[in-house]
């Protein structure tokens, strides 16, 4: 085991642990398949350690794995979105998990879309070319999972 999970649990606010689900607006994630030792931080609830008035991501969810932790924040959009408004969110996100997370750690950073409509073609594409965001050096592409998918099969 890794140990950001029992990390990342000291140092955020309790008020805002998720237990057992990532879903928001009719549209959500499965966690099955997932590590059983995570956490999930759900970034809009008052207690966030985002300010109220920054973009946010919906959550973060952070896993022990054997060789590897798991960062992944995650932004659930029902309806259609908006690629730069998706971007902005996640990296919002990213930059909470960069204070939460121990610096040494070691991890797997997997910044993850989850949508219910697909989106206009030209939002598709702008998402496909800009969609990056860097944790620490690693810049990954935000992977796609429609409302309901399995977030393991895409990680």
């Amino acid at each position: 085991m890794t140990g950001i999970v029992e990390a990342v649990r000291n140092k955020a606010n309790r008020k805002c642990f998720e237990l057992r689900k990532c879903r928001k607006d009719g549209c959500g994630i499965s966690l099955e398949g997932m590590p059983s030792s995570r956490l999930i931080i759900d970034f809009d609830k008052p207690c966030s350690p985002l300010g109220k008035k920054e973009k946010r991501c919906d959550y973060l969810l952070v896993a022990d794995d054997d060789s590897k932790g798991l960062v992944v924040p995650l932004e659930l959009k029902s309806g259609r979105y908006k690629a730069g408004g998706v971007l902005e969110q996640l990296r919002a996100g990213t930059r909470a998990a960069e204070s939460l997370v121990p610096e040494k750690a070691k991890v797997r950073f997997r910044p993850v879309l989850v949508f219910g409509k697909a989106p206009h073609k030209n939002e598709r594409e702008k998402l496909k070319r800009t969609g990056k965001v860097s944790f620490r050096g690693d810049t990954q592409f935000i992977r796609l999972i429609e409302c309901g998918g399995k977030l393991a099969e895409k990680l």
